[in-house]
């Protein structure tokens, strides 16, 4: 698939830009609604966030490599 991407100033135009997107698209519901990690990925693949048909299994794996997260922090990205 050939496709256009999108072309940010700063990283936190990006970071924002993805925020709204997986935040206020429907398409992307499973993902907000995910209660691990993993499932948010295997979410955002079903979503047809990227074309590899191994996204999520991609993403888990490098997930896996930085080890757990402390689970009283809270990394989501905020949408508003």
């Amino acid at each position: 698939m050939v496709d256009t991407f999108r072309v940010y100033d700063s990283f936190e135009h990006a970071f924002t830009d993805y925020a709204n997107l997986i935040g206020n698209n429907p398409r992307y519901a499973g993902v907000v609604q995910a209660s691990t990690a993993e499932q948010a990925a295997r979410e955002l693949q079903r979503g047809g966030y990227a074309t590899d048909p191994r996204y999520a299994e991609k993403l888990v794996a490098v997930m896996n490599t930085m080890g757990p997260l402390n689970a009283a922090s809270s990394f989501l990205a905020d949408s508003r």
